[in-house]
């Protein structure tokens, strides 16, 4: 009787450890923790590490040598154009990086090379705040778009706090990894005082920018959610009365002809076909 038990027992390990395995090997295949790698830092909060690519559920994303959201390398000879913004932009694991915003609007240019810098939670704080830290990389740029929603206006720029939803290191086991995101995220209530992003007056720091990039257009783009879509609601008293005239100021309900309810995938993140109607929005921006 003892014998059966022992053998039943160690056939159930078995089955148990046999099982782990086969869901851990089915989560590496399927890419399930295949996200990009953060590096965090006390100016933009977290942004993706330079140089790293990958493909969750079969969908592939590309970070460049400057940490953007592009296939390409990023060039200098003038006409370029700049995509900032947060989620909105960085398109995250639904999307193929073909359907982001930022790949669909360099494929309607065929001269201009178009990059996009982003990140999920980001703020209007951390997009400046990146541009004043590679200024010296960008002042060449032809044009600067902000893509911003009204949540990006809300108190300090974002820091890092969640090693679930922003990852400094490639987890050991991704299915223990897919677990703790859904169930049990590894965040902390505040960020380490040496990861805090301090704040500051994003009009003044984008004003004093606007005298170092000279010969690049700046514009914004703000962009309502689901439900300022469907009220019309505007966004534009968000926008700080200090903020330079030389900023172009555009909204998303400016151009209700190229926009609608089914681009929306959740509450405000655009869907495939909405990352594409947003990139015709921008070409419209970017062809006045």
């Amino acid at each position: 009787m003892k014998s059966r038990l022992k053998r039943t027992i160690l056939g159930l390990c078995i089955l148990l450890i046999l099982a782990v395995f086969s869901v851990e090997i089915a989560a590496r295949f399927l890419g399930l923790a295949d996200v990009p790698i953060r590096e965090a830092n006390p100016v933009t909060g977290y942004i993706p590490v330079a140089s790293q690519s990958g493909s969750f559920l079969g969908n592939t994303w590309h970070i460049n040598e400057m940490q953007m959201i592009s296939r390409k390398e990023f060039t200098s000879n003038g006409d370029e154009i700049l995509i900032l913004g947060d989620s909105i932009v960085f398109g995250g694991n639904p999307l193929d990086q073909s359907e982001r915003v930022g790949e669909q609007l360099d494929g309607r240019f065929d001269s201009r090379n178009v990059y996009a810098i982003a990140d999920g939670s980001w703020t209007f704080k951390n997009s400046v705040n990146y541009l004043a830290s590679r200024k010296d990389d960008l002042q060449q740029l032809q044009d600067i778009v902000f893509v911003l929603n009204s949540f990006d206006f809300d108190g300090p720029p974002s820091s890092w706090r969640c090693m679930s939803f922003h990852p400094t290191a490639a987890p050991l086991s991704a299915s223990y990894f897919v677990f703790r995101k859904q169930f049990f995220p590894q965040c902390l209530v505040e960020s380490p005082s040496e990861l805090t992003v301090p704040d500051f007056d994003v009009d003044a720091r984008l004003n004093g920018l606007l005298e170092e990039f000279k010969d690049t257009r700046f514009s914004i783009l703000l962009y309502q959610n689901e439900s300022e879509w469907q009220s019309r609601t505007s966004l534009r008293d968000l926008i700080g009365g200090g903020l330079s005239s030389k900023i172009a100021l555009f909204e998303l309900t400016d151009f209700p002809e190229m926009w609608n309810e089914d681009f929306y995938s959740d509450s405000i993140h655009p869907n495939a076909e909405g990352a594409a109607a947003l990139a015709g929005i921008l070409e419209r921006i970017l062809s006045r």
